[in-house]
Parts: structure tokens; C-alpha cells; sequence
């Protein structure tokens, strides 16, 4: 992996959150523990919000402040529902690679 989550153009890694659902990474999550709404989600409306937003700043300082990545490089044990795997395994006809291999890419190829 090649500075932490990947480069501007290419995503090297993904990190499944577990308990997690599409919801837990919105305010939807925090606001639904709060007035008893069940999402679904077996991980908590403020620690899905706790995991967001140290990835989200981690993301960040990476890409804008050009710091190292530590929390990116590996897992945390302050945030062991968070794992790591390969884009490229997980993911390998994703529509960005399949875009730059197709023989009719775009305008921009030309």
C-alpha cells in the first residue's frame, strides 16, 4: 500500500467497519440512538461517529497537510472494528480500473 489508503487517483485499501451499515457513517446513526430509531446497525450511533471522523482527519492530514498516516497504515487497537484489506482483491473489476483499461475511454484518452 502505497501511502496509506491509496493515491489521489487509485484506492489501495478499504477498511470495513464492523457493526457498521451504510448509515453509520452519516449523522443518521447518532441522531437514531438518541431518540430510539434501530438502524440495524449493531455498532453505535457515537462510536460509528468516533471512527468517521479519526479516519476522515487521518484521511486529511495525509492528503492535505502531508503528514504521515499512521492510523491509515495499520490497524488500531483504539479502533479494533476497523480492518484492512485490499482494494484490488476486494474490489478487482472496479468501475475506475475498468475505465482505464476499456478501449473506448473517453475524450480525455484521445
Amino acid at each position: 500500500m502505497m501511502g496509506g489508503m491509496g493515491t489521489p487517483d487509485r484506492v489501495e485499501a478499504v477498511a470495513p467497519v464492523a457493526g457498521a451499515i451504510h448509515a453509520s457513517f452519516t449523522d443518521l446513526a447518532l441522531l437514531a440512538d438518541q431518540v430510539g430509531v434501530d438502524t440495524g446497525a449493531a455498532l453505535p450511533g457515537a462510536r460509528s461517529l468516533d471512527i468517521t471522523r479519526a479516519y476522515v482527519r487521518a484521511f486529511f492530514d495525509q492528503h492535505l497537510r502531508s503528514k504521515p498516516p499512521a492510523l491509515l497504515d495499520q490497524p488500531s487497537p483504539r479502533y479494533p472494528e476497523v480492518t484492512f484489506s485490499s482494494a484490488a482483491k476486494r474490489f478487482p473489476n472496479s468501475p475506475r480500473e475498468s475505465w482505464r483499461t476499456h478501449p473506448r475511454r473517453s475524450i480525455r484518452s484521445r
